[in-house]
């Protein structure tokens, strides 16, 4: 049995994780906050932001996943810029 799905959500799922998660979100919200108004989809990026911004933990929970899967399992071992790098790539499937 192929077990690297099984990994990567059980590494999504990781409370250390998810800490260190919802600090590379609020800190891209911050940063989609004050970007300029001409970037593409930035009305639903700021939303995004604003939403983030409001409740992280629950934002926390939907990018978990998404940083995952678009990483791999060793997410966990991921330096502080290399998650917030992760986070920016994933914001706009999050925003709509």
């Amino acid at each position: 049995m192929e077990t690297a799905f099984l990994l990567a959500y059980m590494a999504s799922q990781n409370p250390v994780f998810k800490s260190r998660l919802i600090v590379a979100c609020l800190k891209t919200a911050l940063a989609v906050s004050n970007e300029n108004t001409s970037t593409t989809n930035h009305a639903q990026r700021k939303a995004l932001a604003t939403a983030v911004a409001r409740d992280p933990i629950a934002y926390a929970d939907i990018f978990a996943p998404l940083v995952v899967a678009h990483a791999g399992a060793q997410v966990e071992q991921a330096k502080d810029s290399e998650l917030l790098n992760l986070v920016s790539a994933t914001w706009n499937a999050v925003a709509g």
